[in-house]
């Protein structure tokens, strides 16, 4: 795995060693993790620290770790120590984030100006494309979405794809909301039409999975729910033995043809964000029954399913 020199710095400790835990594989600094008074030079603390020494190729700046302001407002001294990484590396990728979310005033080449929690800060910069602010509120690591960035990033990205990774901009999704269809239908038909159950037996292996399945498709909702949605099911999911056809349909590779090619499976991978990404192995264990082809179980599919649901909703909320 391609590593680069990444700084994070962030006074919030478990986040901070959380978002530590993720860079870790793709960091050249594998012990690094700092606060804002980190920042100082360790020889010196009337002195910033002199970045251009190490060279760090990322920086992920928690906006909010000032605790000396000068009397317009603006934080010092974070505010020397954006302008010197900005000047002195050149190359170097920014990112901002805060727990409260940042509002972004004005970003040009020359001069950004954001307000985070009522406070302005008020940036003069030689190279504003090098930053990407985050303007919705990051709390968590997983919220930061820096593992998929990074595996883009260090595989073969650019600094406009890490950027709307971070963003939530990327590419519009093809293959998983297609591929969480075919399941949900495949859901469907092994569900109870009266309750939205699984057409499971409870000692079922499956049945735990299937019913977190159904519950993420709001299927037992739609049907048990006021103006009931059961009188819209088809005949077939209503009559056990037409919906057992059903069933052997779907558990069949044949019905999911369109994810029948490998080329497709490396898409649907692209747009997961990488391999090694939370959940992408659910979701590989199915495509590749149908590849080979294999009999494609429940259990196999409400897990997929449940994974391509949070992959989508984490892509949505950004």
């Amino acid at each position: 795995m391609a590593q680069i020199k990444i700084r994070l710095i962030d006074s919030d400790n478990i986040r901070r060693r959380k978002i530590h835990e993720e860079i870790r594989p793709f960091n050249e600094f594998p012990e690094e993790e700092a606060s804002f008074q980190d920042i100082w030079d360790p020889d010196d603390e009337t002195q910033i620290r002199n970045e251009a020494e190490s060279e760090p190729g990322l920086f992920l700046l928690h906006i909010n770790d000032q605790e000396d302001e000068s009397d317009s407002g603006t934080a010092e001294p974070f505010d020397e120590y954006l302008k010197h990484i900005n000047k002195d590396l050149h190359n170097a990728l920014i990112v901002l984030y805060s727990g409260g979310g940042i509002d972004v005033k004005e970003q040009t080449a020359n001069h950004i100006t954001v307000t985070q929690a009522g406070k302005e800060w008020d940036f003069d910069v030689t190279n504003g494309e090098q930053f990407c602010i985050i303007r919705c509120s990051i709390n968590s690591a997983s919220e930061l979405k820096i593992v998929p960035a990074l595996e883009k990033y260090t595989a073969d990205g650019t600094k406009e794809e890490f950027f709307n990774i971070l963003l939530g901009v990327e590419d519009s999704l093809e293959y998983l909301p297609a591929l969480a269809i075919l399941c949900q239908g495949y859901l469907a038909v092994h569900a109870n039409p009266d309750t939205g159950e699984p057409d499971l037996t409870v000692n079922d292996q499956a049945y735990a999975v299937c019913v977190r399945a159904l519950e993420a498709m709001g299927w037992g909702a739609f049907v048990t729910g006021e103006g009931t949605g059961k009188e819209l099911l088809s005949p077939n999911l209503k009559d056990p033995e037409a919906r057992q056809k059903l069933q052997n349909q779907v558990c069949d590779a044949s019905w999911w043809q369109v994810f029948d090619s490998e080329d497709l499976m490396k898409q649907a991978g692209e747009e997961w964000g990488g391999n090694q990404s939370k959940g992408w192995a659910e979701v590989e264990e199915l495509l590749k029954r149908i590849v080979e082809p294999q009999h494609i179980p429940p259990k196999c599919v409400a897990k997929a399913y449940c994974a391509i649901a949070e992959r989508l909703r984490g892509s949505d909320s950004q």
